[in-house]
């Protein structure tokens, strides 16, 4: 996507961010609404290529708050129990 630019230190950043963001929303996702819509990423494409800044820094931020809004990154521990209080709380026969 953003060998459209001509910048390799735009395209290599750009390729950084989509790695990590893609283990972010792989280790956090909460498997709702962390996928990107189809076209996204069309769209964002299509503002850079007509130069229309504007609606690519607005469609952006849209991308990046869709995905951002769909992690689950305050995670509750799930309570375990302790194997003695298990078996302890299990009937005698």
């Amino acid at each position: 996507m953003t060998d459209v630019s001509g910048n390799a230190l735009l395209t290599r950043i750009v390729k950084e961010l989509v790695t990590r963001t893609s283990l972010i929303v792989g280790l956090f996702g909460a498997g709702r609404g962390t996928s990107c819509r189809e076209d996204e990423h069309d769209e964002i494409l299509n503002a850079i290529e007509r130069g229309d800044r504007s609606a690519a820094k607005q469609l952006t931020i849209e991308h990046l708050t869709h995905i951002q809004d769909g992690l689950e990154l305050v995670r509750t521990p799930k309570k375990t129990s302790s194997l003695v209080k298990i078996l302890s709380s299990k009937e005698k026969s």
